[in-house]
């Protein structure tokens, strides 16, 4: 079961909240919260919060895009962890074209 709810108040602006919940030999549930804000085409923040279990996890980022597909984060706190944890971290993403 995951209900989710989005709200756009504004054209740049996004919320959503989302609730995940399986029965598979025990029960295990995930709340999250998230909200992105677009500064322009290029720039945009984005937010998490994320309860699991009694464990609770968030994270602010930073993006950056352009036009050849590069992607650049700058994000606060490390989404893959299973509760908060300060940190912050680069990352660059850059497409490739393989031919074969």
């Amino acid at each position: 079961m995951t209900p989710t709810v989005k709200y756009r108040p504004t054209q740049k602006f996004q919320l959503a909240a989302s609730y995940q919940s399986v029965r598979h030999f025990d029960y295990d549930s995930q709340l999250i919260f998230s909200g992105n804000y677009d500064i322009n085409p290029f720039d945009s923040v984005a937010g998490r919060i994320i309860q699991h279990g009694g464990d609770v996890n968030g994270y602010l980022a930073y993006r950056r895009t352009g036009n050849t597909g590069n992607e650049y984060y700058l994000i606060l706190g490390d989404p893959n962890a299973q509760r908060f944890r300060p940190s912050i971290i680069a990352k660059a993403v850059f497409p490739m074209n393989l031919k074969f």
